[in-house]
């Protein structure tokens, strides 16, 4: 039996020395095995510990990091299963800062784990002894000094690799300064041991839980409050996921952690409101976890503006949390709080609008339109003038998102606040008509939202200018080009001929040196940039904005017929307007004309249904030629809109009604008609 087990455990030790991390973790297996079925005898095990002390505190010539890495993942494992002894657990401390300095970042990762868990075995004790150790290795480290001899060439790829703009989009607050090297590099290249370091540290107070409790000092909040700020967003990252573990402990003597609960709150929002989307998730864990462990409500004034509008935010992780997170912590009365705070809410909402972020301008503006859906008109109203400039300056944004969310947001305050928003309607209405031709299938579609809701609100005041707009580009789809080359103005770039399955090739998608050693982009960074105003200072003077094709104009009247239909007032002039309407299906010369067939296959049956089954039934037949073409179409998307269409038509005006009109028009469609039926 004990030669079983010591040849099992030299069989462990020499799995756990392997280069490659299958064997080693293989090794971890066969030992976790070994002690949850009692099969390794002590001595064994001390055998065992003893060879993994001469491993862990050997030089790095004298040991590969492979050999520390299967090492602390043992010693790991031992903790866990506390089959670890004094003596040895005694050592390991004196390794500590030997081994979160090592080179590899996986060694010192796994340090910080196996700090973390001695103090969940041995208690506060444990943080204690090594809390010199933790706090002077962040110290050191906080700060790196640029050797310009040692890294010239690091730093002038840098350079090269970043512009001033992702300085700027990549700091959380103050102004980016100008990309010198030494920034350049501070944002871009590792901190030595800071990460790791306070890791360890975060892995200490998880493990302490409640005993830690006693030292939440100033001394450490004011080391940590430096991370927070720190340039590197990395840094900044790990800080936040500490402060998460330290405001989880529970308030065990008289206020020592509430005391510090103000400067706490003013970090988180500083972290809610991190550029870097990774920030901003570490500091939401932490938000969660600082309000539902504290009764404290007084801190709600500064933290309600930005988790609010977190739970619109681009990056789906941060979104989701933090829509979870609104959910437990208002428990019901959402409304009621940010009606309580809307003084700070607005002038939060206000200040991210011109965030240096696109996606954090975009969540603003869609948060801004809440306000008008969601919120008590009167609890609104007093700040509509600044709420409607502010999405103003939006419109003018080079981003699409943003521009798209600024024109729903705009609709939405005319409807809610028809008076406060008449000033506005000179400035607002040629920016609803500029976001109705937009190259953006999506945000021609709010415009066409925003402007029924303009004349919903106004009436005949906007609807007669609405019409004629209609009148004038929904038949330009005419005018569109039949083919496209490099030297047609309208399309720049793109290959003259015929397109492959409805796509249009750039002149270059197939130029390998176009896409060969080019820059590359992080996820975080949102790149390529997009700043908050158009060169020229209006959105048809935006660098991003190209000039509206013909039938991208009739498109966008589409769209706006549909949502006209839903307007009382307006049914009428919808109706006068469908053989025009019906007319754009007989231009089929362009590239695009199944995209712009595919919006009036979508839109028609809504249109429909609006005017009533009396009133469009008398126009139905003009429409019989384009949705038969869109049925027999090689484009999927075509084929399947023109069969849904046909369905929903049959549906409203009913079978029998819909068989004869089409076998009266053309007889050969009726056996389309038969492949739609869903039976079939």
């Amino acid at each position: 039996m004990a030669t079983d087990s010591t040849s099992s455990i030299s069989l462990v030790l020499s799995l756990l020395k392997c280069k490659t991390r299958l064997e080693r973790e293989k090794g971890l297996s066969e030992l976790k095995k070994l002690i949850e079925t009692n099969q390794a005898l002590p001595e064994d095990l001390k055998d065992l510990q003893s060879s993994l002390s001469v491993i862990l505190s050997s030089s790095d010539e004298s040991n590969t990091w492979e050999e520390k890495h299967g090492a602390l993942l043992a010693t790991n494992l031992l903790i866990d299963k506390k089959k670890a002894s004094e003596e040895f657990k005694d050592n390991l401390k004196g390794l500590v800062s030997h081994l979160l300095e090592h080179n590899e970042s996986r060694i010192r990762l796994l340090t910080g784990e196996i700090i973390g868990g001695l103090c969940k075995w041995d208690g506060v004790t444990v943080y204690e002894e090594l809390r010199d150790v933790l706090l002077s290795g962040i110290k050191n480290n906080i700060v790196r000094e640029l050797d310009p001899t040692d890294h010239a060439e690091l730093v002038k790829k840098l350079q090269e690799d970043n512009t001033s703009e992702d300085q700027e989009e990549n700091r959380s607050a103050s102004p980016s300064p100008p990309p010198t090297a030494s920034n350049v590099f501070h944002e871009t290249a590792g901190w030595k041991s800071l990460e790791t370091y306070m890791n360890a540290l975060q892995y200490a107070v998880e493990g302490c839980g409640s005993s830690f409790e006693p030292h939440i000092t100033s001394e450490l909040l004011d080391l940590l409050f430096t991370a927070l700020e720190h340039i590197n967003r990395f840094v900044r990252e790990t800080g936040y996921k500490v402060l998460a573990a330290i405001v989880k402990c529970p308030d065990v003597s008289d206020g020592t952690k509430d005391k510090y609960s103000g400067l706490i709150a003013e970090q988180l929002v500083k972290g809610l409101s991190d550029n870097w989307s990774q920030v901003r998730m570490s500091a939401s864990i932490a938000t969660r976890d600082f309000l539902i462990t504290s009764s404290n409500t007084s801190h709600l004034p500064l933290l309600i503006p930005p988790m609010c509008l977190n739970r619109y935010y681009i990056a789906e992780g941060v979104r989701l949390y933090s829509q979870e997170t609104w959910r437990q912590v208002t428990m019901g009365k959402g409304t009621q709080l940010v009606e309580n705070y809307i003084d700070k809410v607005v002038s939060f909402y206000i200040k991210e609008s011109e965030a240096s972020n696109h996606a954090v301008r975009e969540a603003a503006c869609t948060c801004i339109a809440e306000l008008g859906n969601k919120i008590s008109p009167d609890a609104v109203r007093p700040h509509v003038s600044q709420l409607v400039t502010a999405l103003l300056d939006c419109f003018h944004d080079e981003s699409w998102p943003v521009r798209d969310a600024a024109c729903l947001a705009c609709g939405n305050f005319i409807a809610c606040f028809p008076d406060e928003c008449h000033e506005y309607l000179s400035q607002l209405y040629p920016l609803f008509l500029a976001n109705l031709e937009d190259s953006i299938p999506s945000v021609r579609q709010g415009a066409a939202v925003a402007i029924g809701n303009l004349v919903k609100t106004y009436g005949t005041e906007v609807e007669d200018k609405v019409i004629s707009v209609i009148k004038e580009w929904l038949p330009l789809v005419s005018e569109q080009p039949p083919s496209v080359d490099s030297s047609d103005p309208l399309h720049p770039g793109l290959e003259s001929g015929p397109a492959v399955f409805g796509v249009v090739k750039r002149i270059h998608d197939n130029d390998m040196d176009t896409h060969s050693n080019q820059q590359m982009y992080s996820c975080g960074s949102l790149a390529p940039k997009m700043k908050r105003r158009g060169g020229g200072g209006g959105c048809m003077h935006s660098d991003f904005h190209k000039p509206a094709q013909p039938w991208e104009k009739s498109e966008g009247c589409i769209h706006l017929l549909s949502e006209l239909s839903k307007v009382d007032r307006s049914r009428s002039n919808v109706a006068l307007l469908l053989p025009l309407l019906a007319e754009t299906t007989g231009h089929r010369q362009y590239i695009q004309h199944c995209n712009h067939m595919e919006t009036l296959m979508k839109q028609l049956p809504v249109i429909a249904k609006s005017l009533g089954k009396r009133v469009f039934k008398q126009h139905i037949e003009l429409f019989f030629d384009g949705i038969f073409y869109g049925i027999i179409s090689s484009s999927p998307q075509l084929k399947m809109a023109s069969s849904d269409c046909v369905q929903s038509l049959t549906a409203l005006i009913g079978p029998m009604i819909m068989r004869g009109r089409i076998e009266q028009y053309n007889p050969s469609y009726l056996s389309l008609l038969d492949r739609t039926d869903p039976i079939q």
